[in-house]
């Protein structure tokens, strides 16, 4: 789980959190955490934008997280620690946090279809219910 900042588009924030957790983990934990990593979003000026979606700083981004999921699984295998992995994007506007599954369709890639159902949970939700939602959107992603 990693809080993504920006303006107009988001991209992940290394300002931000950066959680990482076990695939047993409570759904209240879980939602401590997706909370946790909302509220380190930050909105960026031009200025700070332009320099925060250089190509090759948002590279080198990926490959820093990259290789801390090898390290915390303990393996240097991409195929083997992306195959099952499954991802939601996540948006907050207002008071409605919306979880939005994924489709797994490459090895290191993911994309939105709107056939699959997004989840939408109050901000205002306990951890408990928002990591519900997380566990729901999950078991709605494919791949």
């Amino acid at each position: 789980m990693q809080t993504h900042s920006g303006l107009r588009v988001s991209a992940s924030d290394p300002a931000g959190l950066q959680l990482i957790y076990d695939t047993n983990e409570s759904p209240e934990m879980l939602g401590q955490g997706l909370l946790q990593a909302l509220a380190a979003s930050r909105v960026l000026n031009l200025d700070e934008a332009r320099q925060f979606f250089e190509s090759s700083s948002m590279k080198q981004r990926y490959e820093n997280w990259v290789t801390r999921l090898l390290q915390h699984v303990g393996s240097g295998d991409r195929i083997k620690l992306f195959e099952k992995m499954k991802h939601c994007s996540v948006v907050c506007e207002s008071d409605l946090i919306s979880i939005r599954p994924t489709i797994h369709d490459e090895i290191e890639g993911w994309s939105g279809s709107k056939q699959l159902e997004s989840v939408q949970v109050s901000r205002l939700a306990s951890a408990a219910e928002v990591g519900q939602g997380i566990l729901l959107a999950l078991s709605r992603s494919q791949g």
